[in-house]
């Protein structure tokens, strides 16, 4: 666009040329030009023909800056008729050479036009090409997951949408693809979700070998097993939050990491009667751990109070506008996942499913945030409820600013 600049300027100089002609064409109708008129002309054809030269310089026209130097010569004669005082001839060739001017910068910004609708004709053709390039390469990895992940019934869908970037059809692709991507990765999160149970299962069913060969040894390597397998239980609850798995594959993987702290903290029982010589044999079974389990607690449905909820309206400069919200709990025997937001008309709510374990559990203050994004509202007055098992418990009321 840059080529292009010096044009604007030769247009204005054109028409400040056109009007300084209005009084000049008058004086033609003289016999003898005055020489005042004459040397008017010739300064607006020397700006113009200065301008001009140098557009087409930028464009690198050659053909152009040939015949702008046969106008160069000309517009010399032309000094030099006035110049013997033939002021006659001097304004004829110099508004023939005006006239000429204003054909060729009528003739660059025709040039101009049909450049620009080119090049906007190949980027159009160059950016499909490049969505449709994106496309594909976002089809293969979909289905290289598909494959990875056993799911067939996704591939017809995948070739629809294959077939769709062939024949152009772009945005039914999107939708497809979409479609397939949200299903590969709810399969993920399942997929992660069993393995990570299976995982959890796996340490209670091998405590039972482990603590019959070595009591004290065997209680000491099981809770440090359990330790680290928790970690890893709640780095994947957390990630679960983080790609918006469902509430019940976040709270599922929080349970299992409250029921192996509550296994931990039956075997440090044990362990406390090993050392004083209350036991002389230890057998875990995992029947008798169920049990120990049950006598030890239960999950029951939890009202948070008003005071272990905050909420925090936060609005961006851009006018979208988000809600964090923030559970303040007494202990780490807690479970629940963060649901999405529902409406009506306006007024936002959450309805979260809160489970406490009445047996033991880690003594530590748990705070557990979520921000939600409600987008961009229109000028009004909006409230935002947290729930919990349909009860309402703390509320909010904000205002959209209108502009």
């Amino acid at each position: 666009m840059k080529v292009f600049a010096p044009l604007l300027i030769v247009m204005l100089a054109a028409s400040a040329c056109l009007t300084l002609l209005q009084p000049l064409t008058a004086s033609a109708q003289y016999p003898e030009p005055k020489a005042k008129a004459v040397l008017a002309l010739e300064r607006a054809v020397d700006d113009l023909y200065g301008r001009l030269k140098e557009a087409v310089a930028r464009l690198n026209d050659t053909q152009g800056m040939r015949r702008l130097e046969e106008l160069g010569a000309s517009i010399q004669h032309a000094k030099a008729l006035a110049s013997e005082g033939r002021y006659s001839e001097a304004w004829q060739l110099k508004t023939q050479i005006l006239a000429e001017l204003g054909a060729r910068l009528k003739s660059l910004y025709a040039e101009r036009a049909e450049l620009r609708a080119r090049l906007e004709e190949r980027m159009a053709d160059l950016s499909e090409r490049v969505q449709a390039e994106r496309e594909r390469a976002l089809i293969e990895v979909a289905m290289k997951a598909v494959e990875g992940g056993n799911l067939t019934q996704l591939s017809h869908s995948l070739a629809q949408a294959k077939a769709c970037v062939e024949g152009g059809r772009h945005e039914e692709a999107r939708e497809l693809l979409a479609r397939c991507m949200r299903e590969v990765k709810v399969a993920a999160v399942n997929n992660t979700l069993r393995r990570a149970l299976r995982a959890a299962e796996g340490v209670l069913t091998s405590l039972s070998a482990a603590i019959t060969v070595d009591p004290a040894r065997g209680i000491d390597n099981a809770i440090a097993k359990i330790t680290s397998t928790v970690g890893r239980l709640g780095e994947l609850a957390e990630h679960l939050e983080e790609v918006g798995a469902s509430p019940n594959a976040t709270a599922a993987v929080r349970a299992a990491a409250l029921r192996l702290e509550a296994v931990a903290l039956h075997l440090e029982d044990v362990r406390a009667r090993v050392a004083a010589g209350a036991l002389e044999k230890v057998v875990i079974t995992p029947a008798e751990l169920e049990k120990t389990l049950e006598e030890r607690g239960e999950w029951t449905p939890y009202v948070p109070a008003p005071r272990e909820v905050s909420i925090d309206v936060i609005s961006s400069a851009r006018g979208v506008t988000r809600v964090k919200v923030t559970l303040t709990l007494p202990s780490a025997g807690f479970v629940f996942g963060w649901p999405p937001p529902s409406r009506e008309g306006n007024e936002f709510y959450i309805d979260v499913r809160v489970m406490r374990w009445t047996g033991p559990s880690a003594q530590v203050i748990t705070h557990r945030s979520h921000v939600y994004t409600l987008g961009r509202l229109e000028p009004g007055t909006y409230t935002f409820t947290f729930k919990a098992w349909g009860q309402p418990v703390a509320s909010t009321t904000f205002t959209v600013p209108a502009g």
